[in-house]
């Protein structure tokens, strides 16, 4: 996850939506082509960002890679995704290569991860323990920051910004500034957002925390990366961001409830070419989640991981190998009084991929050595055939865990210091179609989940107490008809509680998403349709508890001024849908915005 190796995908990436020559490295931890990759993979760049006008991240995770979501309300409200129809716990979240997720809860804050600071994300499906360890039972979403687009000296400072106004008193704005000198550059960017989005809650949520006032959020963002280039085949780069977001929510009547959180990150790395057949990279760093909460129910949580990686890439006779150890000390520090606040996780990886004629075979494997419950060995193992050149197939299968966090083992009345890692073994079959106007790609997939974590009312604790199976299939399809470009994503799937025959809370059985976009002149039009089945926020299916599915439609329009400077229109739930991410919570009506975009070539 080499600085080079991203800016050549995030190259790739601006391409038009049928481009064959994506650049994918979150699948194999190397640069690879997205046509060799043996998983389904989303890419979403800056393009697809800007022209989405979404609110949020998970949005555009819906409306881009149609994931599942779930909001308790608008934008900065806590927010959780659904790959496949695993727990929210189940995907692991990189940045730049290292975790984010808040070792307390356990999952990643989307809703305060700024789009501002994003140039690219990739999405891998399926399970990839054997590659990354914990938490990556149902996949991978890395999202790489901005690093600029100047490509040398004699571009000297490249400035770009935008601003803009929205429904809600939406304002944003942004800029960065982007220099090459010499051997050397540096990237600077800096962003705000605000919106004074009406109330969270509704009266179903309960007495005791709906509240009819507003809940407006602002977030504010920033990063600085530098990288210079020692010699030919080395190149060092230091990178840090920040992420803020300040979030009013809802805590029964009266209560002017508050929350704050900081994300941040920090990266030196060293990448070297050592000879032809072995490249290295050496990476050390944190991040850290630290959350301030106002309320009746104050309290103070940070978390902060420091990760240390080196990773080998070697070309030998029996193929293309990976070598790689990992060490990731984490600590808490909080209001509450957890009994144990620091744990270690050493880890040992590798990969090797064969091809031979048309068939490759891709065999991962790894262990990791946590001071909490001991060793876990992980294994994955992929075959591919091209029956064309356009045209693959392949097969295959996977075992990957979780890792109990530190409310479930540590927290004060309410956890379980003998858990055990939830662990999962899953199949995949798939077949890719990539044609210069026709792209397709499909998968069948099955996971079965074991010792899931879930409260037990009998002893007022979490224990390994439930099982759950999904199976289903995904569609995607990129064509270009009559002048316009299509996209179209569909998921089928059955994600249910193995023990009680149950759909999954908060899953959805049909999800899907149909795009179309085209260029006339000065002018990119483009308009989008999602649509999701019925949920049900419960664990039984309690009739009390089921949000109707829906589908809302979203457009924009992007006319170019000149060169330099373009003019965004964006429109979001234009039928003014109401529906449910999560009941007793709101979602937005109909949103609008303008944003004036100043980005010399």
């Amino acid at each position: 996850m080499a600085a080079s190796v991203t800016a050549a995908a995030a190259q790739s990436a601006a391409h038009s939506p049928l481009s064959t020559d994506n650049v994918v490295v979150t699948a194999t931890r190397t640069a690879k082509s997205a046509n060799d990759v043996l998983a389904q993979v989303t890419i979403i760049n800056r393009l697809d960002i800007e022209e989405a006008g979404a609110l949020s991240l998970v949005d555009l995770l819906q409306r881009r890679a149609n994931l599942d979501i779930r909001a308790t309300g608008g934008p900065g409200q806590t927010s959780s995704v659904f790959i496949r129809g695993t727990n929210a716990t189940h995907t692991l979240v990189l940045i730049d290569g290292q975790r984010i997720a808040s070792s307390t809860s356990g999952a990643a804050a989307f809703e305060n991860i700024s789009l501002d600071l994003i140039e690219r994300i990739e999405i891998v499906r399926g399970p990839l323990s054997s590659l990354y360890g914990s938490e990556a039972i149902g996949g991978v979403i890395q999202i790489f920051t901005k690093q600029g687009s100047a490509r040398n000296a004699e571009q000297a400072m490249k400035v770009t910004a935008s601003a803009g106004i929205g429904s809600f008193s939406g304002r944003h704005a942004d800029a960065a500034i982007d220099s090459v000198f010499g051997d050397t550059r540096v990237f600077l960017t800096a962003s705000r957002r605000t919106i004074d989005a009406p109330s969270a809650t509704n009266p179903l949520a309960g007495s005791f925390t709906f509240n009819p006032d507003r809940d407006a959020y602002e977030n504010t963002s920033a990063a600085v990366k530098l990288t210079h280039q020692l010699w030919q085949g080395e190149v060092v780069s230091l990178s840090a961001w920040q992420s803020r977001g300040k979030t009013r929510f809802d805590s029964g009547p009266g209560n002017n409830a508050e929350s704050t959180q900081t994300l941040r990150g920090v990266l030196l790395s060293s990448e070297n070419n050592l000879t032809d057949w072995w490249k290295s990279r050496l990476s050390i760093g944190s991040t850290s989640d630290d959350s301030v909460v106002t309320s009746n129910f104050p309290g103070k949580f940070k978390t902060t991981q420091n990760q240390f990686a080196w990773q080998n890439q070697l070309a030998t006779v029996a193929g293309d190998a990976l070598l790689g150890v990992e060490r990731r000390s984490e600590n808490v520090a909080a209001t509450t009084n957890y009994t144990s606040k620091t744990r270690t996780t050493d880890s040992v990886f590798g990969s090797l991929s064969q091809k031979v004629d048309a068939q490759t075979l891709t065999v991962n494997a790894r262990r990791d050595r946590e001071d909490q419950f001991g060793s876990r060995s992980t294994g994955g193992i992929s075959w591919g055939y091209q029956l064309w050149k356009d045209e693959l197939v392949y097969l295959s299968a996977g075992r990957a865990f979780r890792a109990p966090s530190f409310n479930d083992l540590y927290f004060p009345g309410f956890s379980n210091p003998l858990l055990r890692p939830e662990k999962s073994e899953s199949g995949e079959f798939g077949w890719r179609l990539n044609r210069k106007t026709f792209q397709l790609n499909l998968a069948v997939f099955e996971n079965k989940i074991e010792d899931l974590i879930a409260f037990d009312s009998a002893t007022s604790r979490p224990q390994n107490l439930r099982r759950a199976r999904i199976r289903g299939w995904e569609l995607g399809v990129d064509t270009q008809w009559a002048g316009i470009d299509w996209r179209t994503r569909i998921t089928a799937q059955r994600p249910e509680d193995t023990d009680s025959n149950k759909q999954l809370r908060s899953r959805a059985k049909l999800l899907g998403t149909l795009g179309a976009s085209t260029t006339l002149g000065a002018w990119k039009l483009g308009t989008d349709v999602t649509a999701s089945s019925a949920r049900f926020d419960s664990a039984n299916e309690a009739p009390s508890s089921r949000m109707s599915g829906y589908a809302l439609w979203s457009a924009f329009a992007r006319y170019r001024i000149d060169p330099a400077w373009s003019v965004d229109l964006a429109g979001n739930n234009l039928a003014n849908r109401r529906y449910e991410l999560a009941r007793g919570y709101n979602t937005l009506g109909r949103q609008l915005q303008i944003t004036v975009r100043f980005s010399p070539k």
